[in-house]
């Protein structure tokens, strides 16, 4: 619905098709997944914890986060922060989306960001989808391993300047 045009649209504005991350996934470690995550991650799901925008907006946002009505921020009688940020997003789709590009947070599960996803250049960790620098990388689930290999190679890196 919705959503899926928008990831498209973002997608597309950064210049990605709509699976650019397929041929860094690790299918093996897919199928071992007890947790049964999609194979390729869609990006459509928001962490509440994690924002980025002026200051002012998210102000607002979080103003308006605290006036909802329970109904739409409520879950077993506790403020849900996941669950009123959602429904936030989903009513002010221009203000409020997802990293659906991964330009800003990686998520290295099922990946194999050493087959070229990822080089260490000037002491930075760059993303060859992207073309970017990598903001944040996420060394979840099965991902944590290769984080650590990363910030190895990121700290070699650095003290050979």
């Amino acid at each position: 619905g919705e959503l899926k045009g928008r990831a498209s649209a973002v997608k597309r504005a950064f210049g990605l098709g709509e699976t650019p991350y397929v041929k860094f996934l690790n299918r093996t470690w897919c199928a071992r997944d007890h947790w049964r995550h999609p194979c390729y991650p869609e990006n459509d799901h928001l962490n509440a914890g994690f924002v980025m925008g002026p200051a002012s907006e998210l102000e607002d946002i979080y103003r308006a986060l605290m006036k909802m009505p329970s109904n739409e921020c409520m879950h077993k009688g506790v403020w849900d922060d996941q669950k009123a940020v959602a429904t936030y997003m989903l009513q002010h789709s221009i203000q409020v989306t997802l990293d659906y590009s991964s330009s800003l947070v990686f998520n290295l599960v099922h990946t194999m960001p050493f087959e070229g996803l990822f080089t260490v250049e000037g002491g930075r960790l760059h993303n060859s989808v992207t073309n970017q620098t990598a903001c944040f990388v996420h060394g979840n689930g099965d991902g944590f391993h290769n984080w650590k290999k990363l910030a190895h190679r990121l700290d070699l890196h650095t003290k050979q300047e």
